[in-house]
């Protein structure tokens, strides 16, 4: 986790604006219009409300936002059901995106793996305060299972891992922390410009 933490670091983006974010923005955090359920109504849960890239708030909902390419054991942190609710496609909601605000997203890999390693830093602080016993909930236990060491040998003791079939980049979108270690794979390293990183945002949130 904290050579996840130093690769994006040194590899993130230089904010194109800054806006309010939401910090947990995905469709369940959303109140949908009843008789134009394509129209959000509002949006609760603003308490870790900030500002900075709004990027990050993007890379988020793809987190938590099914995708035809998803697979068993290999998938966004969403709830089960979402897959059938006929959502558009991750390429689909970025060009979208793209088209409606007018910022370049060839870089938004690097705000899907930030996502990733937030849910990553969540799974551990929960399961933390479990075994704690500072949480009586059950259902913190499961994020144990979340939750991997390094393979034995691996010069990162633990990583950001994105799904057990992950191996490109592209793949590396979803929530699950299992096997894919994206610090090692060179074209991951390439897309994200790895031998000349941009200078790091000041304005947006660590």
């Amino acid at each position: 986790m904290d050579d996840a933490a130093s690769l994006l670091d040194e590899t993130q983006p230089v904010a194109q604006r800054v806006a309010v974010l939401h910090k947990d923005l995905k469709v369940d955090n959303c109140q949908f219009d009843p008789a134009d359920p394509d129209q959000a109504h509002s949006v609760f849960d603003w308490d870790m409300a900030t500002l900075g890239d709004p990027l990050v708030d993007f890379g988020t909902l793809l987190n938590y936002w099914p995708d035809p390419s998803d697979r068993p054991g290999d998938r966004g942190a969403y709830i089960d059901g979402m897959e059938q609710m006929g959502l558009p496609t991750h390429a689909d909601i970025i060009a979208e995106y793209a088209r409606l605000t007018g910022l370049d997203l060839d870089g938004v890999i690097w705000y899907h793996a930030f996502a990733c390693w937030k849910t990553a830093v969540a799974a551990q602080q929960l399961y933390d305060r479990y075994l704690r016993d500072e949480s009586t909930d059950e259902r913190m236990a499961a994020r144990g299972a979340r939750v991997r060491a390094g393979r034995a040998g691996h010069p990162a003791a633990a990583r950001l891992s994105c799904g057990t079939d992950a191996d490109t980049p592209d793949d590396c979108h979803r929530g699950e922390l299992m096997s894919w270690d994206f610090e090692t794979d060179p074209e991951f390293q390439a897309e994200l410009d790895w031998t000349s990183p941009p200078e790091p945002c000041k304005s947006s949130p660590r």
